[in-house]
């Protein structure tokens, strides 16, 4: 029975190729954008589930309340917290601190820079990160021991065991020796950490304490606990929470109201919130999205498959009729229908298993992913359930009414589903609805991309090109000096200036009480005099800094609008910083408002110094206003012979710091790097976009050829009558038209509140995305049009007399 069902379905295919060949590519596609998202958030969602207690293990995260009322969250807390988590939760079984960040590098006179992080003892035995050699437990219990990746040890020291090797790694301003005492294999993909470089988290620590101090207000790195299996997480936040305030840690004025959590290891990468001071990655909402694409495509593929199964249900009742009268049941009959629908799925899966394959380095490229289809028993399960469900949304609908015809009403031609039927219309309705509101998206994002890239952000980020320096003393402004004199004479630089940030990194921020309870948040930056002439920036109320006047360095503040908005300041010149902050530095002038970060965030307060400065003493703050020293060099350049002139610079700064590497981005594409993400999510909407009108347009070919297959007689009495080729034209894509602006009507309120939703994540972005919604319906409108016209104008276009001989 199998056998001579399987037969009959092949049979099928073969007498109708076109309708099956769209079917098969529509499903192709659908099936391929499935597998290829599924595998995206499958990648996602599997980060740092391959440690062996990864249900057990916790991130520590801080909520700080902040005067305004908010609550910032961060992953980053104290140093101390650690022994204080342990004494504090009875099932807490280790902590482990990390923190990253670059480094510097020196083996053998060579310099290179590496990607590294600092962590506790503990952290290869918390962590499934094997090693290739060395001892997981000894690996990190010395002072001056390292672990460094494979690849690393490569490059250092060729092939073979490198323990007990010697390297330098720049720890401050000088470089000290440390003793390789493991090899990390190679860190998965899907991995939270990242770094070819692991010291002693005790390294970092004394650098932190010399720099800034130790204490409470340290907030730098993570902290991750193991907790006992079965110990209630929110039972460990209590505890600890209510340790650390028997202590008085959480009521300090200094931090405000402080309370900790904790947030499963799992979590980290797909976060349900945007933590500050913390990068997400990515975020649940994202993947539903995502998801919810992919469904979109698959759907409307199965929705072709369907408008294409009723539309055939004039030729096909016949069959049913035949069948029905030789005996068979309904059973038998929506099996062979099920069949049928299996075997073009299952050509589609095979195709887009093959195409999967093929597209994947462009796909890895186009969402900055390392995605690979590797074959494993999860993975075969999900094509098979993919394939069933397929079989289901696409073939349950015409096997169930088809298998329903009466054989007298079969054979007389009467078919409830053929025609102008409404299910038919309502299914090319949905699909083209979906198709436009993702088309409508795309536009809209785009749009927001280029809105940000043209926006004016009051600076000239053209031709301002930053160099990296490492040195965290106060020898920046002095690089900055000599670098003066020795470019001084080139004709391709404009200006120079010192910056202890730059454009693709938050700036630093600190944050202190007014009172009690009053925590206040500004973000600072060390600047050069010339800072303003360099970003050709604005004042809004008196001057930059004044080179030649030396109580500048020591007592002036230049500040932006939107300080002086946030504290409310009458008369901002002359004023001092309200609070707990130092005395005697008043504020000489104000800056209009700049976005030094994206255009995510509205522009948050700023205040700019000369040169890093401490407050008294006395004063209860004493550590948190030590200000980060000049790390940056900015150099605007004249447009014509650029790559002359940086050709000059580096080799200027080979000469003067041959200890650092020479490191230098245009501030440009420091911009535009914050907004990566977004232009990801851009290119994947707009390929699924793509994907759904392509499959929404070989439908509405399927169908249309359909139409035209049933009415060619009449298109022959027609043209004999004297209808014209436009006339004829007309009324075979009249329908088309008012279901394609029917699914305008719908996907307008559809995508507008979709993309407001999306444009709710920029403090900045479109006025209005009606218009651009409205235009993205009317070019799929003519696109549609198009693709009837090009399909029907054969037969529009024919002799009457061959149309009339049409059985």
């Amino acid at each position: 029975m199998f056998y001579t069902m399987l037969k009959a379905g092949l049979r099928a295919i073969r007498r109708q190729p076109f309708t099956s060949m769209i079917n098969i590519i529509g499903l192709t596609f659908g099936v391929a954008a499935c597998l290829l998202f599924a595998l995206y958030l499958n990648f996602e969602w599997s980060y740092d589930g391959f440690h062996t207690h990864a249900d057990q293990i916790y991130r520590v995260n801080q909520s700080r309340v902040q005067s305004d009322g908010d609550t910032e969250v961060g992953g980053g807390v104290a140093d101390l917290l650690a022994d204080e988590a342990l004494e504090a939760i009875p099932g807490a079984i280790s902590a482990v601190r990390y923190t990253d960040g670059p480094g510097l590098l020196r083996h053998q006179n060579s310099l290179y820079d590496e990607s590294l992080f600092y962590a506790d003892p503990g952290f290869f035995t918390l962590f499934d990160f094997p090693l290739k050699w060395g001892d997981q437990s000894t690996a990190l219990d010395g002072r001056e021991k390292m672990v460094i990746s494979t690849a690393l040890s490569i490059r250092l020291f060729g092939e073979g065991n490198p323990l007990g090797r010697m390297v330098q790694v720049r720890i401050g301003d000088d470089f000290e020796p440390f003793t390789v005492s493991g090899v990390m294999e190679e860190l998965p993909a899907n991995s939270h950490f990242a770094g070819d470089v692991v010291l002693p988290f005790q390294v970092q620590a004394e650098a932190i304490a010399r720099m800034y101090g130790g204490g409470w207000g340290s907030v730098y790195s993570e902290t991750f606990l193991l907790l006992e299996s079965g110990t209630d997480p929110f039972d460990a936040e209590q505890a600890l929470n209510a340790h650390l305030k028997a202590i008085g840690i959480t009521d300090l004025n200094t931090f405000g109201t402080l309370s900790f959590s904790l947030q499963p290891l799992t979590d980290l990468h797909i976060m349900l919130s945007n933590p500050r001071n913390f990068p997400v990655e990515a975020s649940a909402s994202g993947s539903i999205i995502l998801a919810l694409i992919a469904l979109v495509i698959l759907l409307t593929a199965c929705i072709n498959f369907t408008a294409l199964a009723t539309g055939q249900a004039t030729v096909r009742s016949r069959e049913v009729g035949v069948r029905k009268v030789l005996g068979a049941n309904r059973g038998q009959i929506i099996r062979h229908f099920w069949l049928e629908t299996a075997l073009l799925t299952g050509m589609a899966i095979l195709i887009a298993l093959g195409s999967v394959e093929l597209i994947l380095p462009l796909f890895n490229r186009l969402a900055e992913s390392s995605l690979s289809i590797r074959p494993s028993l999860p993975g075969l399960g999900m094509v098979f359930a993919l394939w069933g469900i397929t079989v289901l949304l696409a073939g349950t609908y015409p096997a169930l009414q088809l298998s329903g015809f009466s054989p007298v009403h079969a054979f007389r031609g009467e078919s409830k589903l053929g025609g102008k039927n409404a299910l038919r219309r309502s299914l090319v309705l949905i699909q083209f609805t979906l198709s436009i509101t993702l088309v409508a998206a795309t536009v809209v994002m785009m749009l927001q991309l280029r809105y940000m890239r043209i926006r004016d952000l009051g600076y000239d980020g053209e031709q301002l090109v930053v160099l990296e320096y490492p040195n965290q003393d106060e020898s920046g402004m002095e690089l900055v000096e000599k670098l003066r004199f020795d470019l001084g004479g080139d004709p391709g630089i404009v200006s120079m200036t010192g910056s202890s940030c730059s454009f693709s990194i938050p700036w630093v921020t600190h944050s202190w009480s007014s009172g009690p309870g009053l925590m206040h948040e500004i973000f600072q930056n060390t600047i050069g005099p010339e800072f303003d002439d360099v970003l050709q920036l604005d004042m809004a109320a008196g001057r930059f800094f004044d080179p030649a006047n030396t109580s500048d360095r020591t007592s002036a503040l230049v500040v932006n609008e939107a300080l002086v908005e946030y504290f409310q300041i009458d008369q901002p010149i002359g004023a001092d910083l309200p609070g707990d902050t130092p005395r005697g530095q008043q504020i000489v002038g104000v800056v209009k408002n700049f976005h030094f970060s994206s255009l995510h965030e509205p522009i948050k307060p700023l205040v700019m110094t000369l040169k890093p400065y401490n407050p008294p003493a006395s004063s209860s703050n004493s550590r948190s206003w030590n200000l980060p020293t000049i790390q940056r060099v900015l150099i605007r350049l004249q447009p014509d012979n650029i790559p002359a002139t940086m050709n000059h610079i580096e080799r200027t700064w080979q000469e003067l710091v041959p200890e650092a590497p020479f490191e230098a981005s245009f501030v440009d594409e420091q911009i535009d790097s914050l907004y990566q993400q977004d232009r990801r999510w851009g290119t994947i909407v707009a390929t699924a976009a793509g994907l759904a009108f392509f499959l929404a347009v070989m439908g509405m070919i399927g169908l249309v050829s359909l139409h035209v297959g049933q009415r060619t007689r009449e298109i022959g009495i027609r043209k004999a009558l004297g209808a014209s080729t436009r006339q004829i034209l007309t009324l075979l894509g009249k329908e088309i038209t008012l279901l394609v602006i029917g699914a305008n009507l719908l996907a307008l309120p559809l995508g507008w509140w979709l993309m407001k939703r999306w444009l709710e994540n920029f403090a900045y972005h479109l006025p209005h995305t009606l218009p651009f919604q409205v235009a993205a319906g009317v070019g799929v409108l003519l696109l549609s049009w198009a693709a009837v016209l090009l399909f029907t104008w054969r037969t529009a276009s024919s002799n009457p007399t061959d149309a009339l001989r049409h059985e």
